[in-house]
């Protein structure tokens, strides 16, 4: 469907520029553990941050490309 294939490209557009707006270690972090599949132990090593300090900057970043997307009016069923 031509229509729902524009919807979802301005969806993940909105998310991508979202995602920019993340401090760089919380971007860091969600990229890695949610778009590339690491666990947190590996993307510790890979950053030589605690794993704790990991999962917290994942967590704050979640919350705060929530926080954006529902500025843009994104909602979570739109992607």
């Amino acid at each position: 469907d031509t229509a729902a294939d524009a919807i979802s490209a301005t969806v993940r557009y909105q998310v991508h520029q979202a995602l920019w707006q993340l401090p760089a270690e919380q971007r860091e972090a969600i990229t890695l553990m949610d778009l590339c599949g690491f666990t947190a132990a590996e993307v510790s090593a890979l950053t030589g941050a605690p794993r704790g300090t990991i999962l917290s900057r994942v967590h704050r970043g979640h919350k705060r490309l929530a926080a954006l997307l529902d500025q843009q009016g994104v909602t979570p069923g739109d992607a």
